[in-house]
């Protein structure tokens, strides 16, 4: 980017909005990646939301996740259901993907946290806990080299 010289020869200003580059801050390094998470012979697959903004953003301004589907927020315990439409099911996941907490149907304009030991947040379709047969205990499991730490 090179600056123009005003007739008194210093530079014109600072440059133009338009010239500056625009960081994609929706899209993270890794968002966007799914990975399946197994509990028994069921199966999620997953949406990791390993950034900050992806974190930030979670469910909102999207539909809910289908049957089977979800979305991991990673290094997370705490999720809201502020603007959302729909209900969701959480479930609060520890370091080695066990479940510590679950909030089924959680309503909109809502708080939830896990007071101890939550690692990772899973955000799934309303009734999913439930069709999934999750317990507090269980344990989901990831391919090797997901990256979920």
């Amino acid at each position: 980017m090179s600056r123009q010289k005003s007739q008194r020869g210093d530079a014109a200003g600072p440059p133009a909005v338009a010239d500056l580059p625009v960081p994609d801050l929706a899209v993270g390094r890794r968002e966007g990646r799914r990975v399946e998470l197994r509990i028994g012979d069921q199966a999620v697959a997953a949406t990791v939301a390993d950034t900050w903004w992806a974190r930030a953003r979670g469910l909102l301004f999207r539909p809910p996740p289908a049957s089977g589907d979800g979305l991991l927020l990673t290094r997370c315990s705490s999720v809201h259901t502020w603007l959302m439409r729909a209900p969701i099911d959480v479930a609060y996941l520890d370091r080695e993907l066990v479940i510590v907490k679950l909030a089924p149907r959680l309503r909109p304009w809502r708080f939830s946290w896990c007071a101890r030991g939550a690692r990772h947040t899973l955000e799934l379709a309303a009734g999913e806990i439930a069709r999934l047969g999750l317990q507090e205990g269980a344990r989901f499991s990831a391919p090797p080299g997901a990256g979920i730490t």
